[in-house]
């Protein structure tokens, strides 16, 4: 099968978004947890409390629930941008046009000046989202093939194609969509 894809900052974007999500996800609620202690004591007199206060109360957690989620989300895209223009400096694969060409032994990726040759057992995560597909190498390395790039006929080509691998390799295929 051979694909022709091309990465913009929109791709690095949600695969860098989706990657720092998916490593931070479970330290955010220990987190917002600690901000929200300090700030509640009228949580440990809640006996005492009228209904008034235990609505506020909860407009307060609500509030703070939005503001933190508004921060992350800023702050995310903010060094995911930051990342992105500092490797696209150092590295200018990362906006190339490639061809991907994958069969039983290996994947070869083809940019304009440079070609490599991946054995499939390289790989130790392979992850369909909505937007792309990513094929991991080390716990923050991963190769992208965005989807707006394919059409459906080779989308469940690719879905096949990665699927099959995973069971030969003994990985488990993940969808997040």
């Amino acid at each position: 099968m051979k694909l022709t894809t091309q990465l913009s900052f929109k791709d690095y974007f949600y695969f860098c978004k989706f990657d720092t999500l998916q490593r931070i996800k479970k330290y955010i609620i220990p987190i917002y947890i600690l901000i929200l202690i300090p700030n509640s004591d009228i949580f440990y007199n809640q006996s005492q409390s009228t209904d008034l206060e235990k609505f506020w109360i909860v407009i307060w957690i609500v509030f703070n629930t939005v503001i933190l989620a508004w921060l992350l989300y800023i702050f995310l895209k903010l060094y995911i941008h930051y990342i992105y223009k500092k490797d696209n400096k150092t590295n200018q694969l990362i906006s190339w046009k490639k061809e991907i060409i994958l069969n039983n032994d290996y994947i070869e990726i083809l940019w304009e000046l440079y070609e490599t040759q991946l054995k499939w057992n390289i790989f130790n995560k392979i992850i369909e989202t909505k937007q792309q597909f990513l094929l991991y190498t080390s716990l923050k390395s991963a190769y992208i093939i965005p989807k707006h790039s394919l059409n459906k006929i080779e989308i469940q080509d690719l879905q096949k194609i990665l699927e099959k691998k995973c069971i030969d390799l003994n990985l488990k295929f993940q969808k997040y969509t």
